[in-house]
């Protein structure tokens, strides 16, 4: 469920009272053309682990033969567990009528970790996420509409032991069996104050809230021995190392792989990493080949271009920052970042081609600008989260952005703040404008410096004058049909915005002055690829380059099964097939660049996981006695 740990890079850092020591960190082994679904679980002793792939095959690896064996498949939920004793494994998995999932328990050979028995079902009511108590007698799971409920080992009916609102996850026990540990994540923003660790006796009644925690970040939780909790912290930005009363000890940074998602019997800890590379691939749209501007193990996504077409950028994952290369793959450089850039197209080059904006992955609330040549990086604004994403002013002497309070309705009108900050730091506030936002996104963009879009309100599109803080205009009304994004050119004077046709197939496109005035409508021979950036428009809105769905088709006749792109123009409708190029991993993330000369675009690698054994005893050691010397 977790895999924030891609976006942490950086070094320890002391916290009060205590700084917390170093983890060493170690590789097991990679599982190659795979991903595992889920959590993995290991025996006590950490010789053998066992992982669900992707396509619901249960494999054991054996560090003592460095193999991995399928144990069995079906239809897995996510979450194993392991007895104490590594004899018997516990899963999720779906019923013999194909209902559940429901917990499942099958017998294991101690030496190779595969099968000694046949599989038998654990529950008569449906469940998830297994926990094997220390003596090995119970299991606690999550059960039906979220229960924390418990369940013998051995068989025999379920105890639920409380009802929760939100998702329980991991479960972890004392050394006593007594008391159960689980982390409770709820999805609602409004309730976010309620994630954390909770304590709950295997006796029943109330569970109660020891430490407040980011959500879905409880992992690895309560250690072994019962008297020390790592999460991590509510803001996602550092790890939180406390008592199992919930006294905070020490905090740090890790780095990527530094914290174990599970724990082994003695304080080691175990964590993977699921890897599905991609490079990107620039290709000029005047007939030359497919040219790599990035290493695989990059992991990039997200193409940027510069406003002169001639450099493209892009986020990686491993390691975190920024890629630059030019557009024929020449002058590569990797420059490493504070933080991840943000998922979508929040990080953009100033004009100038001297620096790149990016707005931080974690919390949204940090935005950074990175300077090209020499690779360093400022902060320029922490506020609250940043809600639409920043656009340079045209003279590259200061960057737009807005935010506002995520505390409120995850859908809902909310008043959102527009401000102006130079890269120096320097902020100011332009006005307030009320937008349509869904947890921590406003569906509104800066069409260019003076002008800002917005849409969601049913189905109008409005326009709002950010230096004289009129009311907004309605400046365009969308048929029926799923809501698009408004794609500008690039000087910001044109708008597009991609609708289906009576049919229900995204075929059609108007094309306007971003004032609304001069609309013309396009119906093109396919549909269309989703994404915030199709089409793309020429500077005289003339002409576009459509990207056509995977399998859109012409008059019914299936495309190559690859997206294509295509130049439309707008007065006469009149379509030419430019290339083909690969569907990506994140589907519409391609970008053709201002001039219309190339287009970026992802191409997926080799998939992989990569399993880490993470020594904690240390650490636990220095915290077992509440961080006093």
């Amino acid at each position: 469920m977790r895999r924030i740990l891609l976006s942490l890079l950086g070094v320890m850092i002391a916290a009060a009272p205590l700084a917390a020591p170093r983890l060493k960190t170690s590789m097991i082994f990679t599982s190659r053309r795979h991903t595992t679904r889920g959590d993995a679980a290991m025996t006590a002793d950490g010789q053998r682990i066992y992982f669900i792939h992707e396509d619901s095959t249960l494999f054991v690896y054996s560090r003592s033969t460095g193999r991995e064996t399928p144990v069995t498949s079906g239809k897995y939920g996510a979450l194993i567990a392991v007895s104490p004793d590594g004899s018997r494994i516990v899963f999720a998995r779906r019923g013999e009528d194909g209902d559940g999932p429901f917990l499942w328990t099958l017998p294991v050979d101690k030496q190779s970790g595969t099968a000694a028995g046949p599989l038998k079902r654990l529950t008569l009511t449906k469940g998830d996420a297994p926990s094997f108590s220390p003596d090995g007698k119970s299991i606690g799971f999550v059960g039906e509409e979220h229960n924390v409920a418990v369940v013998p080992a051995a068989g025999g009916p379920e105890r639920v032991l409380a009802k929760t609102s939100g998702y329980p996850w991991p479960i972890r026990w004392t050394p006593d069996s007594r008391t159960l540990y689980f982390g409770l994540s709820f999805y609602e923003d409004s309730l976010a104050s309620r994630n954390g660790v909770y304590r709950l006796s295997i006796a029943g009644g109330s569970p109660q809230m020891v430490m407040h925690t980011a959500g879905w970040g409880q992992t690895p939780g309560l250690a072994p021995d019962g008297r020390t909790i790592l999460t991590w912290h509510p803001s996602w930005d550092s790890v939180v190392v406390a008592t199992a009363e919930g006294e905070k000890l020490a905090t740090w940074k890790p780095d990527a792989n530094e914290m174990p998602d599970a724990w082994f019997a003695d304080g080691r800890g175990l964590a993977w990493m699921n890897v599905n590379p991609q490079a990107i691939h620039v290709r000029s749209l005047t007939g030359a080949a497919d040219q790599a501007v990035t290493d695989t193990s990059w992991l990039a996504h997200f193409p940027a271009w510069s406003r002169d077409g001639n450099r493209i950028a892009a986020r990686t994952v491993i390691p975190t920052g920024i890629a630059i290369s030019n557009a024929d793959g020449s002058g590569r450089k990797l420059i490493r970042t504070q933080f991840r850039p943000s998922n979508d197209i929040a990080f953009a080059w100033s004009p100038d081609g001297k620096s790149i904006v990016y707005l931080a992955q974690e919390n949204q609330t940090t935005l950074s600008i990175v300077d090209v040549a020499g690779g360093s990086e400022k902060m320029v604004a922490k506020a609250a989260p940043v809600l639409v994403p920043p656009r340079w002013r045209s003279d590259s002497k200061a960057i737009l952005y807005a935010s506002g309070d995520t505390a409120l309705a995850p859908d809902s009108t909310r008043e959102i703040t527009v401000h102006e900050v130079t890269p120096a730091g320097i902020d100011h506030i332009l006005r307030s404008v009320r937008l349509h936002c869904y947890r921590r996104s406003c569906q509104a963009k800066f069409a260019n410096d003076t002008l800002l879009v917005g849409w969601g309100f049913g189905r109008d599109y409005a326009l709002y004058n950010l230096r004289n803080r009129d009311e907004g205009r309605v400046i365009y009304t969308r048929p029926d049909g799923p809501q698009s994004f408004p794609v500008h050119s690039a000087d910001g004077k044109w708008m597009a915005i991609r609708h289906p046709n009576p049919e229900g197939e995204v075929r059609m496109i108007d094309v306007m002055a971003v004032d609304g005035s001069g609309k013309m409508s396009v119906t093109l021979p396919f549909t269309t690829l989703g994404g915030e950036r199709n089409p793309w428009i020429s500077p005289d809105g003339r002409e576009l380059i459509v990207t056509s769905a995977a399998q859109g088709g012409t008059r019914g006749i299936p495309l190559s099964g690859r997206p294509s792109l295509y130049r439309v123009t707008v007065s006469t409708g009149a379509t030419e097939k430019l290339a083909e190029i690969p569907l990506s991993i994140f589907p519409g993330e391609s970008a053709v660049s201002p001039d219309g000369r190339w287009i970026a675009h992802g191409v997926p690698g080799t998939s992989s996981v990569t399993f880490y054994e993470i020594d904690a005893t240390a650490l636990l050691k220095s915290v077992g006695n509440g961080g006093k010397k």
